[in-house]
């Protein structure tokens, strides 16, 4: 298995993509490195061994497409400049015939059409969003966070507004923006990552900025309602911390979020109705844990971008529990990593 960790190129050590080769016990080493700028989030094309990266700076924010050699090597073989500064998140649509780009500081999703071989072909729709809500910091502006797409809808989350928003959306990207339907959150939430069951029904949302992770329930093509809200973090802790991501376990039984400032990840089991219940927070084997990812039913990795770190902790797929992290030998050292993305080179 090949794993790829995005990073934060911007003021640290970091020169780009760092590539790692993974066994199934978790043992993982240096494979390659690709230079890229800022390379912050990852998404991989559903059906082809091209790899989508971001480059997340101002005025020239990007997305870079990659070919992926039998050999687990990447090579750029398109780039793209996209409207609104900073872009942070990227999403495949699960046919592979666009990708959806969040820009955080610009408050926009762009939709860009792909050709059959995974390049990119050109803009279809580039979405504004305007306002703000109570952070006087965080959410003076629309903060497009990320997106996802599922049965012909495209789920926005912006953390400047405090809305989870539905769009309508074509089989070639074309966002119908007079079909937006929104839902507010609490006030000062932040919602930044999405989570979908394979059905549609249920939508888990983690909020940023009040800790929290947000259960919801699909009644229609344009309605989704909260079923639950549920806190990230241990009732006796009283630190700084942020959510940073979230994902369903591979049977869709578990939901995991990251914490970043109590450094831990959240596990959550889902009910018969969606809900959640709390199962554990156990440490995530470094500081700020920007994102991570489940690589098959065994094994999760952090991406811990404060201390240069990627770790791999143990999980069990029938109690969802994890087990903390086993120490530098089940780990790799990466200059500030924000993203983990796993890549199977079978077919390559």
């Amino acid at each position: 298995m090949l794993v790829l960790v995005g990073t934060e190129t911007r003021g640290t050590a970091s020169v780009g993509i760092y590539g790692f080769s993974l066994d199934e016990q978790g043992n993982i080493a240096p494979h390659s490195l690709t230079q890229a700028v800022n390379p912050t989030f990852l998404a991989l094309h559903p059906h082809l061994p091209v790899v989508y990266a971001v480059r997340e700076v101002r005025e020239t924010g990007a997305i870079v497409a990659l070919r992926v050699n039998h050999h687990g090597e990447l090579q750029a073989v398109d780039s793209m400049n996209v409207p609104g500064d900073d872009p942070c998140h990227i999403e495949v649509c699960p046919r592979g015939r666009y990708v959806s780009v969040s820009s955080y500081t610009g408050g926009s999703l762009t939709t860009i059409m792909l050709a059959p071989d995974g390049g990119l072909l050109e803009i279809s729709t580039t979405v504004a969003h305007h306002g703000r809500s109570i952070d006087p910091m965080r959410q003076r502006s629309a903060h497009v966070h990320s997106s996802l797409v599922s049965e012909g809808l495209l789920y926005v989350a912006d953390l400047g507004l405090d809305e989870v928003d539905m769009y309508p959306v074509s089989a070639g990207g074309s966002v119908d923006v007079s079909g937006r339907k929104s839902f507010r959150t609490r006030p000062g939430a932040g919602p930044r990552h999405l989570a979908l069951t394979r059905d549609g029904r249920h939508l888990y949302v983690v909020n940023e900025l009040d800790n929290t992770v947000l259960a919801m329930e699909r009644l229609g093509p344009d309605s989704i309602v909260e079923i639950g809200q549920y806190h990230s973090l241990p009732e006796d802790y009283d630190g700084p911390s942020y959510c940073a991501h979230i994902a369903l376990s591979p049977d869709e039984r578990f939901v995991y979020a990251s914490n970043r400032g109590h450094d831990s990840i959240v596990v959550f089991e889902r009910q018969q109705r969606g809900e959640l219940e709390l199962v554990q927070h156990v440490g995530c084997g470094g500081a700020h844990p920007r994102h991570f990812a489940a690589v098959g039913e065994h094994l999760l990795l952090v991406a811990n971008k404060f201390s240069d770190r990627v770790s791999v902790l143990s999980r069990d797929p029938g109690s969802g529990l994890v087990q903390p992290d086993l120490g530098p030998g089940r780990g790799a050292v990466v200059p500030a990593p924000t993203c983990v993305l796993a890549v199977s080179l079978a077919g390559v």
